[in-house]
Parts: C-alpha cells; sequence; structure tokens
C-alpha cells in the first residue's frame, strides 16, 4: 500500500501573499500593478501569491485594464476590495466589478477601512454571498469585540511585538480569520541596530501565527521577535523550527487558519525568503 504525503509547502504556503502594490503612497499605475502582479504569478514563486488588493476607486480601471490585456486561460483573479471612499458606494462598484468580470475575475474579500464589523458585513453582502468581510483594527482590543465571521485586518507596522503577539492570539482564540499587513515586508524580522524596533519578516510573521495554536503570547512573540533566519523548514508536521514543529498537535499540520493571508506592497523579497525554505525531509 502506498502512503500519500500532502505537501506542507503547498499547504502552507499556496496564495500566503497578498499583492498590494496599487495601496499606499508612490503607488504604480492600474496597468504597472496588474503587469507586475503578472509577472509575480508567472515565477518560481508564483504559487505562493495570493489575491491582488485594489482600492474601490481604481477597480473600474481594472476592470477596463483586465478585459483589454487578459490571455486566454489565464488563471482566475481573486481580489481584495478596498472601501477607500464613501461606502454605499464602494460596494455598488465593488458589486459591479464582481458581477462583470467573473469568473475570470473576483472580488472575494472586501475591507472596510474603519473598525466597524456590521459595516464589513453589511458591505460584503452588498457584493455577493460569498465575499469575506474584513475590517482594520490597530489595538488587541479591538477583537474583543468582532465576530467571528468579520475578518481583521492588522497592520503590522505600527504594532510592537507585545501588542502584535496579543492580537494575533486573540484571533486564533476566537477564530476569528485575520490578514497581516505591512508595508514593506523583508523575508525575516529585522531589529534595527540603533532603535532597537523590529521590521517584522514574512517567516516571522507565518511562525507566530501558526505559534498562536499553543495560546501562549510569550511563544507568539518569540517567533515575531527571531532575527536569526537560520533553522526554519518545513517537513511532514508542517513549519519547523529547529527540527521541532512551530504548531503541535496534529501529525500533519499544512494548515495555517485562522490567518488568511499576509499583505504587502513590495512582496518580492517574501516570498523570496519562503521560496528558500526548504523540506527537513
Amino acid at each position: 500500500m502506498t502512503t500519500l504525503v500532502p505537501d506542507a509547502r503547498r499547504g502552507l504556503l499556496s496564495g500566503l501573499i497578498d499583492d498590494a502594490n496599487l495601496i499606499g503612497p508612490g503607488k504604480p499605475s492600474v496597468e504597472q500593478a496588474v503587469a507586475a502582479y503578472r509577472a509575480r504569478r508567472a515565477g518560481p514563486t508564483g504559487w505562493m501569491v495570493g489575491r491582488f488588493v485594489a482600492p474601490t476607486s481604481c477597480l473600474e480601471e481594472l476592470a477596463s485594464v483586465l478585459v483589454r490585456t487578459m490571455a486566454q486561460g489565464e488563471a482566475p483573479w481573486s481580489i481584495v476590495a478596498v472601501l477607500d471612499g464613501q461606502q454605499e458606494t464602494g460596494t455598488s462598484i465593488a458589486a459591479s466589478f464582481h458581477t462583470t468580470m467573473n469568473p475570470a475575475a473576483s472580488v472575494d474579500v472586501v475591507h472596510v477601512v474603519a473598525h466597524d464589523a456590521a459595516a464589513a458585513a453589511a458591505a460584503a453582502a452588498g457584493i455577493h454571498h460569498g465575499a469575506l468581510p474584513m475590517t482594520s483594527a490597530a489595538t488587541a482590543a479591538d477583537e474583543h469585540s468582532r465576530h467571528s465571521s468579520v475578518g481583521i485586518v492588522i497592520n503590522v507596522d505600527v504594532l510592537p511585538a507585545m501588542d502584535l503577539a496579543s492580537s494575533i492570539a486573540t484571533c486564533a482564540r476566537d477564530s476569528v480569520p485575520f490578514t497581516l499587513s505591512a508595508a514593506i515586508l523583508p523575508g525575516h524580522t529585522i531589529v534595527g541596530a540603533n532603535s532597537g524596533t523590529h521590521r517584522f519578516g514574512a517567516v516571522n510573521l507565518l511562525a507566530s501565527s501558526l505559534s498562536a495554536a499553543t495560546g501562549r503570547e510569550t511563544a507568539i512573540e518569540a517567533a515575531l521577535s527571531d532575527a536569526d533566519p537560520a533553522g526554519y523548514s518545513i517537513g511532514f508536521g508542517g513549519l519547523m523550527r529547529g527540527g521541532r514543529p512551530i504548531r503541535a498537535g496534529r501529525a500533519l499540520d499544512t494548515d495555517r487558519t485562522p490567518l488568511v493571508s499576509i499583505a504587502t506592497s513590495e512582496p518580492d523579497e517574501a516570498l523570496a525568503a519562503l521560496g528558500l525554505l526548504e523540506s527537513s525531509h
């Protein structure tokens, strides 16, 4: 009898890194962002590229570019629509985009940039039944009032390790879907030589999210602050550190829930670092 072993790399890393190239200052044109996203998906780490993040103010132009440039047989685009204007108008634009472009491109996540779970749920319902509503959260206290059907986008650029660990632990405890968002995301955590502050890395964010299953914030904080990139690998049990599984409890652990994704406006370094993770078997 042949035993089929799941590919842990695929289970943990597939679609992990959302491309938020159109968000933030200095953003490229929609056409440039579309070309860059296509290039990333076509590259050797393309299977790790997740959704395309777009403000609703850009969706009409995005639809126009996609209609003009999509090749026959191109993989569908999964869109995170960020409501960057009046909610009713943004919801209408996102719904129109989804209806017009589906199945070539679909709005699968709607992000309301406010601490308002009810507004996010209403926006998602106005787009289509299966859209995941998400709302911003700046502090751990925000998570306590959320319903588990509404996800949370956590901006890791504004939180120290202790507060970020608390936020991740709360989401894991309450089974609240969450995305970790950063403008620039190094492969591994970097500590400022003079300031002592952390720029959290993609590998550390994944490791910390998996550590949340233990329920210990100290383990999450340790994973976030680990500035040594050596020792991480992926085995049959999932992500390993020094030969030991980051998350214990399941024999074949390739499930990263409730982590939905890691979003960044400059995903190349994160994709490169994750692509270097080797199998320990």
